[in-house]
Protein backbone atom coordinates (compact mmCIF):
# COMPACT_ATOMS: atom_id res chain seq x y z
CA UNK A 1 0.00 0.00 0.00
CA UNK A 2 1.11 3.57 -0.79
CA UNK A 3 1.46 5.76 2.02
CA UNK A 4 -0.09 8.98 0.20
CA UNK A 5 -2.47 9.82 -2.56
CA UNK A 6 -2.43 13.11 -4.10
CA UNK A 7 -5.98 13.13 -5.52
CA UNK A 8 -6.41 16.15 -8.21
CA UNK A 9 -9.95 16.30 -10.03
CA UNK A 10 -9.54 18.72 -12.90
CA UNK A 11 -11.81 19.84 -15.95
CA UNK A 12 -10.86 22.22 -18.14
CA UNK A 13 -7.39 23.87 -16.88
CA UNK A 14 -5.10 22.08 -18.71
CA UNK A 15 -2.55 25.02 -18.55
CA UNK A 16 -3.49 24.84 -14.39
CA UNK A 17 -3.30 21.13 -14.48
CA UNK A 18 0.45 21.88 -16.20
CA UNK A 19 2.09 24.17 -13.50
CA UNK A 20 0.29 21.96 -10.53
CA UNK A 21 1.46 18.67 -11.72
CA UNK A 22 4.97 20.17 -12.17
CA UNK A 23 5.37 21.51 -8.79
CA UNK A 24 4.21 18.05 -7.25
CA UNK A 25 6.35 15.90 -9.25
CA UNK A 26 9.41 17.89 -8.85
CA UNK A 27 9.26 18.19 -4.89
CA UNK A 28 8.69 14.63 -4.38
CA UNK A 29 11.67 13.33 -3.27
CA UNK A 30 13.29 9.88 -4.83
CA UNK A 31 13.65 8.05 -2.32
CA UNK A 32 10.47 8.85 -1.37
CA UNK A 33 8.46 8.01 -4.97
CA UNK A 34 7.30 4.34 -4.17
CA UNK A 35 5.46 5.77 -0.67
CA UNK A 36 3.54 8.25 -3.18
CA UNK A 37 0.66 7.79 -6.23
CA UNK A 38 -1.04 10.46 -8.21
CA UNK A 39 -4.89 9.84 -8.83
CA UNK A 40 -6.42 12.03 -11.52
CA UNK A 41 -9.84 12.30 -12.37
CA UNK A 42 -10.51 14.26 -15.64
CA UNK A 43 -14.20 15.39 -15.62
CA UNK A 44 -14.74 15.33 -19.38
CA UNK A 45 -12.47 17.92 -19.98
CA UNK A 46 -12.54 19.13 -23.91
CA UNK A 47 -9.41 20.64 -23.55
CA UNK A 48 -5.36 19.26 -24.04
CA UNK A 49 -5.75 17.94 -20.35
CA UNK A 50 -5.99 13.63 -21.80
CA UNK A 51 -2.44 14.64 -23.97
CA UNK A 52 -1.49 15.98 -20.94
CA UNK A 53 -1.88 13.31 -18.58
CA UNK A 54 -0.62 10.88 -21.25
CA UNK A 55 3.05 13.23 -21.53
CA UNK A 56 3.43 13.18 -17.68
CA UNK A 57 2.86 9.52 -17.17
CA UNK A 58 5.50 8.86 -19.98
CA UNK A 59 8.12 11.56 -18.61
CA UNK A 60 7.82 10.66 -14.76
CA UNK A 61 7.42 6.80 -15.42
CA UNK A 62 9.10 5.99 -12.11
CA UNK A 63 5.86 7.81 -10.17
CA UNK A 64 2.77 5.99 -9.82
CA UNK A 65 -0.32 6.99 -11.90
CA UNK A 66 -4.10 6.36 -11.84
CA UNK A 67 -6.19 8.32 -14.40
CA UNK A 68 -9.66 8.05 -14.57
CA UNK A 69 -11.63 10.03 -17.44
CA UNK A 70 -15.11 10.43 -16.86
CA UNK A 71 -17.49 9.82 -20.10
CA UNK A 72 -19.68 13.12 -19.07
CA UNK A 73 -19.45 15.86 -16.55
CA UNK A 74 -20.53 14.65 -13.24
CA UNK A 75 -19.79 17.96 -11.40
CA UNK A 76 -18.86 17.96 -7.74
CA UNK A 77 -19.06 14.16 -7.33
CA UNK A 78 -15.77 14.62 -9.13
CA UNK A 79 -14.08 14.80 -5.83
CA UNK A 80 -15.03 11.97 -4.40
CA UNK A 81 -15.05 9.82 -7.21
CA UNK A 82 -11.27 10.37 -7.52
CA UNK A 83 -11.03 9.70 -3.86
CA UNK A 84 -12.50 6.23 -4.63
CA UNK A 85 -9.56 4.68 -6.64
CA UNK A 86 -6.92 6.38 -4.37
CA UNK A 87 -5.39 3.11 -2.38
CA UNK A 88 -3.21 5.11 0.00
CA UNK A 89 -3.01 4.95 3.63
CA UNK A 90 -4.01 8.82 3.14
CA UNK A 91 -5.27 11.02 0.52
CA UNK A 92 -4.71 14.69 -0.34
CA UNK A 93 -7.05 16.09 -2.31
CA UNK A 94 -5.34 19.08 -4.38
CA UNK A 95 -7.91 21.69 -6.81
CA UNK A 96 -5.91 21.54 -10.14
CA UNK A 97 -5.11 24.95 -9.94
CA UNK A 98 -3.46 25.25 -6.67
CA UNK A 99 0.54 24.88 -6.65
CA UNK A 100 2.18 22.37 -4.05
CA UNK A 101 5.46 24.09 -2.40
CA UNK A 102 8.72 22.70 -2.31
CA UNK A 103 8.66 21.82 1.33
CA UNK A 104 5.22 20.32 1.28
CA UNK A 105 4.98 16.75 0.68
CA UNK A 106 8.82 16.34 1.76
CA UNK A 107 7.08 17.48 5.36
CA UNK A 108 3.83 15.67 5.04
CA UNK A 109 6.23 12.49 4.55
CA UNK A 110 8.52 13.19 7.43
CA UNK A 111 5.49 13.84 9.43
CA UNK A 112 3.53 10.78 8.86
CA UNK A 113 6.89 8.85 8.82
CA UNK A 114 7.70 10.16 12.08
CA UNK A 115 3.69 9.88 13.84
CA UNK A 116 2.05 6.58 12.26
CA UNK A 117 -0.77 7.13 14.76
CA UNK A 118 -2.10 10.45 12.94
CA UNK A 119 -4.96 10.67 10.93
CA UNK A 120 -5.14 13.91 9.23
CA UNK A 121 -2.48 16.81 8.84
CA UNK A 122 -3.95 20.45 8.61
CA UNK A 123 -2.02 22.25 5.72
CA UNK A 124 -1.66 26.24 5.55
CA UNK A 125 -1.87 28.21 2.76
CA UNK A 126 -1.89 31.78 1.37
CA UNK A 127 -2.97 33.06 -2.16
CA UNK A 128 -0.69 34.34 -4.72
CA UNK A 129 -0.75 36.23 -8.07
CA UNK A 130 0.45 34.83 -11.80
CA UNK A 131 3.86 35.34 -11.04
CA UNK A 132 3.53 33.31 -8.09
CA UNK A 133 4.59 36.54 -5.39
CA UNK A 134 2.42 35.65 -2.58
CA UNK A 135 -0.60 38.14 -2.20
CA UNK A 136 0.01 37.88 1.96
CA UNK A 137 0.98 35.84 4.36
CA UNK A 138 -0.69 32.53 5.59
CA UNK A 139 -4.44 32.30 5.60
CA UNK A 140 -4.19 30.39 8.76
CA UNK A 141 -2.27 31.57 11.70
CA UNK A 142 1.43 30.28 12.64
CA UNK A 143 1.08 29.63 15.94
CA UNK A 144 -2.36 27.83 17.38
CA UNK A 145 -2.75 26.25 20.62
CA UNK A 146 -4.79 23.13 19.29
CA UNK A 147 -5.88 19.70 21.23
CA UNK A 148 -9.46 18.52 20.31
CA UNK A 149 -11.31 17.99 17.06
CA UNK A 150 -13.41 20.89 18.77
CA UNK A 151 -10.67 22.96 18.65
CA UNK A 152 -9.47 22.24 15.04
CA UNK A 153 -13.18 22.74 13.43
CA UNK A 154 -13.44 26.19 15.35
CA UNK A 155 -9.96 26.91 13.90
CA UNK A 156 -10.88 26.11 10.64
CA UNK A 157 -13.89 27.65 10.47
CA UNK A 158 -14.69 29.03 6.58
CA UNK A 159 -11.27 27.03 5.60
CA UNK A 160 -12.79 24.01 6.34
CA UNK A 161 -14.02 24.49 2.80
CA UNK A 162 -10.75 24.57 1.10
CA UNK A 163 -10.45 21.99 -0.93
CA UNK A 164 -6.72 21.23 -0.26
CA UNK A 165 -6.94 22.16 3.53
CA UNK A 166 -6.59 18.58 4.70
CA UNK A 167 -4.27 15.23 4.13
CA UNK A 168 -6.19 12.88 6.06
CA UNK A 169 -6.76 8.82 6.97
CA UNK A 170 -8.32 7.10 3.47
CA UNK A 171 -9.65 4.25 6.38
CA UNK A 172 -11.20 6.97 8.30
CA UNK A 173 -13.72 8.55 5.79
CA UNK A 174 -17.16 7.28 5.40
CA UNK A 175 -16.83 6.90 1.25
CA UNK A 176 -19.48 6.36 -0.51
CA UNK A 177 -21.05 9.91 0.52
CA UNK A 178 -24.23 9.14 -1.00
CA UNK A 179 -26.35 12.28 -1.70
CA UNK A 180 -23.42 14.37 0.53
CA UNK A 181 -21.51 13.52 -2.28
CA UNK A 182 -23.76 16.09 -4.82
CA UNK A 183 -22.69 18.86 -2.34
CA UNK A 184 -20.17 21.36 -3.54
CA UNK A 185 -18.78 21.07 -0.14
CA UNK A 186 -18.50 17.35 -0.30
CA UNK A 187 -14.61 17.24 0.94
CA UNK A 188 -16.04 18.68 3.77
CA UNK A 189 -17.94 15.76 5.23
CA UNK A 190 -15.04 13.49 4.43
CA UNK A 191 -12.82 16.39 6.52
CA UNK A 192 -15.08 16.04 9.71
CA UNK A 193 -15.13 12.28 9.43
CA UNK A 194 -11.47 12.05 10.23
CA UNK A 195 -11.31 15.18 12.36
CA UNK A 196 -13.56 13.96 14.90
CA UNK A 197 -11.39 10.69 15.77
CA UNK A 198 -8.62 13.27 17.15
CA UNK A 199 -4.72 12.82 16.53
CA UNK A 200 -4.75 16.03 13.89
CA UNK A 201 -1.37 17.67 13.37
CA UNK A 202 -1.03 21.04 11.75
CA UNK A 203 1.72 22.28 9.15
CA UNK A 204 1.86 26.10 9.82
CA UNK A 205 4.54 26.61 7.20
CA UNK A 206 2.37 27.61 3.72
CA UNK A 207 2.22 24.36 1.89
CA UNK A 208 0.58 25.54 -1.08
CA UNK A 209 -0.25 28.38 -3.39
CA UNK A 210 -3.67 29.32 -4.07
CA UNK A 211 -4.04 31.23 -7.26
CA UNK A 212 -7.62 33.49 -6.06
CA UNK A 213 -10.35 33.91 -7.92
CA UNK A 214 -10.36 31.44 -10.25
CA UNK A 215 -13.61 29.22 -9.43
CA UNK A 216 -17.02 29.59 -10.78
CA UNK A 217 -20.05 28.03 -12.26
CA UNK A 218 -21.97 27.72 -8.14
CA UNK A 219 -24.40 30.00 -6.22
CA UNK A 220 -22.11 31.35 -3.47
CA UNK A 221 -24.54 31.75 -0.93
CA UNK A 222 -26.09 28.02 -1.84
CA UNK A 223 -23.02 26.91 -1.05
CA UNK A 224 -21.68 29.09 1.63
CA UNK A 225 -24.63 29.56 3.59
CA UNK A 226 -27.02 26.71 3.06
CA UNK A 227 -24.31 24.09 2.29
CA UNK A 228 -22.13 24.81 4.97
CA UNK A 229 -24.93 25.36 7.40
CA UNK A 230 -25.59 21.66 6.74
CA UNK A 231 -22.15 20.24 6.84
CA UNK A 232 -22.62 22.27 10.58
CA UNK A 233 -25.54 19.94 11.28
CA UNK A 234 -23.42 17.08 9.88
CA UNK A 235 -20.73 17.92 12.38
CA UNK A 236 -22.85 17.88 15.56
CA UNK A 237 -24.30 14.25 14.69
CA UNK A 238 -20.65 13.07 14.29
CA UNK A 239 -20.08 14.78 18.16
CA UNK A 240 -18.80 17.80 17.85
CA UNK A 241 -20.24 20.05 20.29
CA UNK A 242 -23.12 22.69 20.15
CA UNK A 243 -20.28 25.03 21.62
CA UNK A 244 -18.51 24.46 18.59
CA UNK A 245 -20.39 24.24 15.86
CA UNK A 246 -21.89 27.89 17.16
CA UNK A 247 -18.57 29.61 17.32
CA UNK A 248 -17.88 28.08 13.91
CA UNK A 249 -20.58 29.57 12.56
CA UNK A 250 -20.20 33.23 13.89
CA UNK A 251 -16.18 33.24 12.49
CA UNK A 252 -17.59 32.30 9.14
CA UNK A 253 -19.98 35.17 9.14
CA UNK A 254 -16.91 37.84 8.38
CA UNK A 255 -15.67 35.46 5.41
CA UNK A 256 -19.43 35.74 4.42
CA UNK A 257 -19.83 39.52 4.56
CA UNK A 258 -16.36 40.28 3.33
CA UNK A 259 -17.23 38.14 -0.09
CA UNK A 260 -20.96 39.20 -0.37
CA UNK A 261 -19.77 42.80 -0.57
CA UNK A 262 -17.39 42.37 -3.33
CA UNK A 263 -20.13 39.85 -5.17
CA UNK A 264 -21.73 43.18 -5.05
CA UNK A 265 -19.39 45.04 -6.11
CA UNK A 266 -18.64 42.83 -8.69
CA UNK A 267 -14.77 42.86 -7.78
CA UNK A 268 -14.36 38.91 -7.62
CA UNK A 269 -15.42 35.81 -8.63
CA UNK A 270 -17.14 36.59 -11.95
CA UNK A 271 -18.39 33.18 -12.83
CA UNK A 272 -20.95 32.88 -9.60
CA UNK A 273 -24.32 33.25 -9.37
CA UNK A 274 -26.30 35.30 -6.77
CA UNK A 275 -29.76 36.12 -5.85
CA UNK A 276 -30.43 38.93 -3.22
CA UNK A 277 -33.70 37.28 -2.49
CA UNK A 278 -32.31 34.30 -1.78
CA UNK A 279 -29.04 35.73 -0.02
CA UNK A 280 -31.02 37.81 2.36
CA UNK A 281 -33.74 34.58 3.26
CA UNK A 282 -30.45 32.19 3.68
CA UNK A 283 -28.68 34.84 5.86
CA UNK A 284 -32.09 35.40 7.95
CA UNK A 285 -32.18 31.87 8.38
CA UNK A 286 -28.93 30.39 9.51
CA UNK A 287 -28.06 32.83 11.53
CA UNK A 288 -30.71 33.12 14.75
CA UNK A 289 -29.05 36.12 16.39
CA UNK A 290 -31.17 38.76 14.79
CA UNK A 291 -28.63 41.75 14.35
CA UNK A 292 -26.43 39.65 12.66
CA UNK A 293 -28.59 39.13 9.35
CA UNK A 294 -30.15 42.55 9.86
CA UNK A 295 -26.34 44.38 9.94
CA UNK A 296 -25.51 41.90 6.91
CA UNK A 297 -28.59 43.21 4.60
CA UNK A 298 -28.12 47.10 5.37
CA UNK A 299 -24.46 46.63 4.49
CA UNK A 300 -24.80 44.75 1.50
CA UNK A 301 -26.91 47.41 0.44
CA UNK A 302 -24.38 49.94 0.45
CA UNK A 303 -22.63 48.93 -2.83
CA UNK A 304 -25.90 49.03 -4.89
CA UNK A 305 -26.76 52.42 -3.39
CA UNK A 306 -23.36 53.62 -3.94
CA UNK A 307 -23.49 52.54 -7.81
CA UNK A 308 -27.14 54.27 -7.75
CA UNK A 309 -25.49 57.55 -6.64
CA UNK A 310 -22.04 56.97 -8.56
CA UNK A 311 -24.03 55.89 -12.31
CA UNK A 312 -25.47 59.28 -12.97
CA UNK A 313 -22.52 61.33 -12.22
CA UNK A 314 -20.59 59.06 -14.40
CA UNK A 315 -23.01 59.12 -17.57
CA UNK A 316 -23.26 63.20 -16.81
CA UNK A 317 -19.29 63.24 -17.08
CA UNK A 318 -19.37 60.89 -20.50
CA UNK A 319 -21.90 63.16 -21.70
CA UNK A 320 -19.61 66.43 -21.51
CA UNK A 321 -16.37 64.65 -22.80
CA UNK A 322 -18.16 63.26 -25.60
CA UNK A 323 -18.95 66.91 -26.41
Amino acid sequence: MKLLSLCIPTYNRVTFLEESLTAIVQSIPVNQQANIELVISDNASSDETPALLVRFQQQYSQLSWVVIRQDSNIGPSNVTVVTKYAMGEFIWILSDDDIVTASAIPNILKILHKTPSLNSIIVNYAPFKDDLRFLKEAILPKIAVLQTANDFLIFLNSNITFISIMVFRRSLTALPLGARGLSSLCQCYMFLDVLIQNKTAYLPDIGLAVRGNNSGGYNFYKVFIAEFEQILEYAKTLGFTETAVAQTRVKHFPFLLRFSIALRLNTTEQNVARDWSQEVKLIWSCYPYRFIPILTICVLQIPDLLVKLALPIMNRLRGKHAA
